[in-house]
């Protein structure tokens, strides 16, 4: 079992045909299916870009996306990153319309440990997504275990 997994992901707008919400759908899928076999559903992380707003509530994308965040028990670890609440994840340049397309979902069991999370809006980040920082206090312990001075091996 591992104490913690972090993955983040990149969601094309899939927008559109049926074929275009069954990629969604399955990468969806892959994220379960990559925490049941880590056994991390306890302490278990699933963030980034998912170019869903919750508010879209007809849109079978975000059906897709709230199905996966209630099978998989994830919720947004403070009120503030749920939904409305967040003035907004994405400003598009081509016509200044803003979203919540961006999201940290944790286990429940995480949120006791989150500290702080803070949107960035600033000129440093390029990009037309706010970045999101989640602050967590997590517990741990020192392994008594010898390591290897050897550096680690490539992937």
């Amino acid at each position: 079992m591992c104490p913690l997994a972090a993955m983040v992901s990149y969601f094309q707008l899939y927008s559109g045909n049926v074929s275009k919400l069954f990629i969604y759908a399955e990468v969806l899928h892959e994220i379960s299916s990559i925490s049941s076999r880590l056994k991390c559903d306890y302490l278990f992380i699933a963030g980034g870009d998912y170019n869903r707003d919750f508010s879209q509530l007809r849109s079978l994308h975000t059906k897709s996306l709230v199905s996966f965040i209630e099978r998989q028990e994830l919720v947004n670890p403070l009120p503030e990153l749920s939904g409305a609440a967040v003035d907004y994840t994405f400003e598009s340049k081509a016509n200044g319309c803003r979203s919540s397309l961006d999201h940290i979902l944790v286990t429940r069991n995480l949120t006791r440990y989150v500290q702080d999370d803070v949107l960035v809006h600033d000129g440093e980040n390029f990009s037309d997504h706010a970045a999101i920082k989640l602050v967590m206090k997590l517990p741990y312990t020192y392994s008594q275990e010898r390591k290897s001075d050897s550096p680690p091996a490539p992937l």
